[in-house]
């Protein structure tokens, strides 16, 4: 493709067209470089009864659940930094406002074990560290099988597959290719395992910048 024709749309485009209401949305980043601006979209558009899939989030989550935007979570935890646990996050689950909200417990580990699955096509990914932990007992997706190998018991996770996510980067192309400075996270399996990725950035830079 042509530099000059390129992927580039508006973030209200793009939230309009890859989510709705009913999907599965997933965020990039961990820990930092959430992409705020898409949470304020989504809230913009009264988009409804998403599911939201994450490792672990802050602000963007918190965002989404207070715009009553989220009907469901998978994730490890979603938390405000030093403060602790998100109190939008907490309010919804245990006062069900503005909405009830079902949750999906995990673990950080679990989730990325979950979107590597969904980046290699496999249909689950065995994860030994959740054995002896309450999230199995909290958690049916969770399945516990003997290893056939002689190991002992395994726990495997489903992988996820999310219809879209949105990923922040520092500096992308019009064409795509997209630059992350700092922690990876698991955005490179997110990337592979969503249906659809978009991207937001920064700054919008010429191709050969990038390659």
């Amino acid at each position: 493709m042509p530099e000059g024709e390129g992927k580039l749309i508006t973030l209200e485009e793009a939230v309009r067209r890859y989510v709705t209401d009913g999907c599965s949305v997933a965020f990039g980043g961990i820990a930092g470089r959430e992409p705020m601006a898409v949470s304020y979209e989504i809230v913009r558009q009264r988009k409804r009864d998403l599911t939201f899939v994450t490792a672990t989030t802050c602000d963007s989550a918190e965002i989404l659940i207070a715009g009553g935007c989220v009907r469901r979570v998978e994730c490890a935890y979603i938390w405000v930094g030093v403060i602790g646990i998100g109190n939008n996050y907490r309010r919804a689950v245990e006062k069900g406002i503005p909405n009830p909200l079902e949750v999906q417990e995990s673990s950080n580990f679990a989730m990325s074990m979950r979107f590597m699955a969904g980046a290699l096509g496999l249909p689950f990914m065995p994860v030994k560290s959740l054995l002896g932990s309450d999230v199995i007992a909290h958690n049916p997706d969770i399945k516990v099988l003997d290893d056939p190998y002689g190991s002992g018991p395994v726990a495997l996770v489903p992988a996820s597959r999310p219809d879209v996510a949105f990923i922040h980067v520092q500096r992308a192309d019009a064409l795509g290719n997209a630059q992350i400075w700092g922690m990876l996270g698991n955005d490179d399996n997110l990337a592979r395992a969503a249906t659809t990725v978009v991207l937001t950035c920064e700054e919008i830079i010429p191709t050969g910048d990038i390659r």
